[in-house]
């Protein structure tokens, strides 16, 4: 698979020498996730918190074909009896790999559950796919998630300002090797940054386009095209960084169906 899937390959085996790192309590980060490190800048309670593990995917990179890719800002908010040196999850990815233990989601754990509780962020993303796909029966094992930010902070204080080539390498080159799947990015950093990874922007809905039917004033809809033919939906809307919800989902899909894929560049 690694031989499929180069990008993969090298982004995964960089993650798991850098996660097994933190977890044997070193800090200091290989170039250039040094300088995406430094790329955000929080304060108070948007502080990057340095005592948690970086997670920067969610689902194997290199096994399974996913159905939709999700990409996000941040982790969010950590909880150190999982994520922390000496958390739940340190001896599990020192056993093993990071990819492996990303291959399954740690949120909808039992332990997880018994101990946090239910991740909404997470399952919004679940049933945003099988509406899209309308089929309940989508395992998560579908989902591939990764965040523009991949170090924890329980706000977001400030912006995100990483590096595009990094953002390239680490991001959009491993998802061009996953088979194709729809690709959902959700926040406004996405929106700025997409058109710098040489995506075209193919249309403009909702606020600064095209009206397309949302019953949300705020939200505002880029549909732009990679250099293999796929679309990516990029969408933003003021008091969250999450995916639609049910009523918006069709729409959606009305507009993509419209911009239909063009044949691959390769």
């Amino acid at each position: 698979m690694s031989e499929e899937r180069p990008a993969c390959a090298r982004v995964a085996a960089v993650w798991d020498r850098v996660v097994k790192d933190f977890f044997r309590g070193h800090d200091l980060l290989p170039e250039p996730l040094d300088r995406w490190f430094e790329s955000y800048d929080g304060t108070g309670l948007g502080r990057v918190r340095k005592d948690a593990m970086p997670e920067p995917y969610g689902g194997s990179l290199l096994r399974g074909e996913p159905r939709a890719v999700f990409l996000s800002l941040n982790p969010g908010r950590p909880y150190l009896e999982f994520q922390g040196r000496d958390g739940a999850f340190a001896k599990e990815i020192l056993g093993s790999s990071f990819d492996e233990f990303a291959a399954k989601p740690f949120v909808l754990r039992e332990d997880w559950r018994r101990e946090i509780g239910r991740n909404p962020y997470y399952e919004a993303r679940v049933a945003f796919m099988r509406r899209w796909y309308d089929d309940e029966d989508l395992p998560v094992s579908a989902v591939r998630t990764f965040d523009l930010y991949p170090w924890h902070s329980e706000r977001v204080t400030a912006a995100f300002k990483p590096d595009p080539a990094i953002i390239q390498d680490f991001i959009w080159e491993p998802i061009q090797e996953l088979g194709g799947p729809p690709v959902f990015a959700f926040g406004k950093a996405w929106l700025d940054l997409l058109p710098k990874l040489g995506l075209e922007v193919v249309d403009r809905l909702g606020k600064g386009g095209r009206d397309y039917g949302s019953r949300v004033p705020s939200r505002s809809v880029l549909l732009l095209r990679g250099p293999t033919g796929g679309l990516v939906v990029a969408e933003k809307h003021s008091g969250s960084a999450g995916p639609p919800a049910a009523d918006e989902v069709e729409r959606l899909k009305e507009e993509v169906a419209a911009h239909p894929p063009s044949p691959s560049a390769a």
